[in-house]
């Protein structure tokens, strides 16, 4: 089953919210942001607990905004696990270091990145909506996206590259190619 963009919000069995349609969405999409900058910037200048810190407060302001189903919990949990398992795959095969590491270690995923996979979890239904039941579509954006969110990390000093740049940017655009499409099938596994 795919959610269609109109179905999205119907399935997720939000209660109704203060704020209409446009503005709640807006205001995820800036928060997801606002959540990425708090994550890469704080690793980059060594305090990594402020992304997740402020990341933990958009969530729950999303809750309160958005009024999600369970199955909208769910999902974020099912991201943050999802992402730590992929970001360790890939930091253990080498592609990139994270300069605040878990328990002394370079390549399991920290703490900020996990949150980062939760506030890209908080869009699935809102700001990034639209892209439910278009898989190839998916697919296309979260590779370039994927791509280009870790390049930006790196380029802020959050994470190195253990691989030359072209390596990292293709390597990055396939695995997001697949595991962003594979988001929205959770997701509708989720409200089905």
């Amino acid at each position: 089953m795919s959610l269609s963009p109109a179905s999205s919000s119907s399935l997720s069995g939000r209660r109704s919210s203060a704020l209409s349609h446009t503005p709640r969405i807006l205001l995820n999409a800036l928060a997801v942001n606002v959540g990425w900058f708090a994550c890469v910037l704080g690793a980059a200048g060594g305090v990594p607990w402020v992304g997740p810190a402020v990341v933990g407060g958009l969530v729950a302001m999303h809750g309160l905004i958005n009024r999600p189903a369970v199955g909208e919990w769910k999902l974020l949990g099912g991201v943050a696990l999802l992402g730590f398992g992929v970001d360790s795959a890939l930091g253990a095969a080498g592609l990139f270091q994270y300069s605040s590491g878990l328990a002394g270690t370079g390549w399991l995923a920290p703490v900020w990145l996990v949150a980062l996979w939760m506030n890209l979890g908080t869009a699935v239904n809102h700001c990034l909506g639209w892209l439910a039941g278009r898989p190839w579509l998916t697919a296309i954006l979260g590779g370039l996206g994927g791509a280009a969110a870790y390049a930006g990390g790196a380029r802020l000093g959050a994470l190195e590259f253990g691989y030359s740049l072209p390596v990292v940017l293709v390597v990055l655009a396939v695995a997001w190619a697949v595991v962003f499409p594979a988001i929205y099938r959770l997701n509708a596994r989720l409200h089905g």
